[in-house]
C-alpha cells in the first residue's frame, strides 16, 4: 500500500517544478527532455538531448553521482554501527541533508 520509494517532492523540488524559467539543465542549458530532482530540484536534461557535443543525459549523472554517496554514507554509518560508535560522527543517509531514492 505505501511504497517507500514514493514521497512527495521536497520544497525544492516544489519550486522548480512551478517556475518554468527554471526549466533549462543546470549544467548545458538545454530545454530538451529536461528532468527534475523530486528530492533536491536539481533539473537536468535527459539523454536525448538535442545538444549531445555538450554532454547530454545530465539528469542521469547528477541521479547517479547522488546514488553513489548515498551508498557510500550508508557505509560510513554501517560501519560506525559495526564499530559501536555512540558520538553521532557518521552521517544517516536519512537525515535532512537529502535523501535520493535508489532502487
Amino acid at each position: 500500500d505505501n511504497c517507500p520509494h514514493l514521497h512527495p517532492p521536497s520544497p525544492p523540488a516544489l519550486h522548480a517544478l512551478r517556475t518554468p524559467e527554471l526549466w533549462s539543465c543546470r549544467v548545458c542549458s538545454s530545454t530538451d527532455g529536461v528532468w527534475c530532482c523530486l528530492t533536491c530540484g536539481h533539473v537536468g536534461c535527459g539523454r536525448r538531448a538535442l545538444h549531445p557535443a555538450l554532454g547530454g543525459g545530465h539528469s542521469r549523472h547528477h541521479y547517479q553521482t547522488m546514488a553513489a554517496q548515498q551508498r557510500s554514507t550508508r557505509n560510513v554509518s554501517a560501519q560506525a554501527q559495526a564499530a559501536g560508535s555512540s558520538d553521532g560522527s557518521a552521517s544517516d543517509s536519512n537525515s535532512a541533508g537529502g535523501h535520493h531514492e535508489v532502487c
